[in-house]
């Protein structure tokens, strides 16, 4: 049975992702927490760092006007104490898989963007309990993106890639769709 289950997922993951889509990052990005899963690839170390099965990771995208930013969550002890790290994200126009003349609401899949991180702290709830110094450069094409649901591949590993390897996709579901459980366990900005 898990066996059939993984190649269902993988032939709805390759159907999303052969699509092709076109999106609107102001809807498609812009919004509350997306919960992280990994399908395939190196495991990053946002999903190691936690110490209990039922951990959140994810990844909470601001597309409003100029402000393109981003913060990566980790749980490693539940909402009690969990990483943030906060970051800055753009368009990679550099690659042959965007279209520099394509209109910023009306993206073609696979797009490549240039994510920056600059800062990240350990939270105890909401306190910042101490601040890392870390930053560095992240590469992620979206291979599939709806208000709901995204699927995305880093092309290219991190500056430090104990974070993410080349060669690993991601799905991402809004939180809104996970039961109250899960929801009452993620951050408040």
């Amino acid at each position: 049975r898990r066996d059939t289950d993984e190649d269902l997922k993988q032939q709805l993951v390759n159907t999303l992702v052969d699509a092709q889509i076109k999106f609107d990052p102001t809807k498609c990005l812009d919004g509350p927490l997306f919960y992280s899963t990994v399908l395939e690839g190196p495991t990053p170390l946002w999903e190691r760092v936690g110490f209990t099965t039922n951990n959140i990771q994810g990844q909470q995208y601001t597309f409003t006007g100029t402000e393109k930013s981003v913060i990566n969550y980790a749980e490693i002890f539940g909402k009690a104490l969990h990483l943030r790290a906060y970051g800055t994200y753009e368009r990679d126009n550099t690659t042959t898989n965007n279209n520099k003349q394509e209109e910023e609401n009306n993206i073609q899949c696979p797009a490549d963007f240039v994510v920056t991180v600059n800062k990240a702290s350990i939270y105890s709830g909401t306190n910042n309990l101490i601040n890392i110094p870390i930053s560095g450069t992240g590469y992620l094409r979206v291979l599939y993106a709806d208000p709901k649901l995204r699927i995305f591949i880093s092309p290219i590993s991190t500056t430090d890639d104990r974070w993410e390897k080349a060669g690993l996709k991601v799905a991402q579901v809004c939180i809104d769709l996970l039961d109250n459980d899960q929801k009452q366990n993620t951050f408040e900005r």
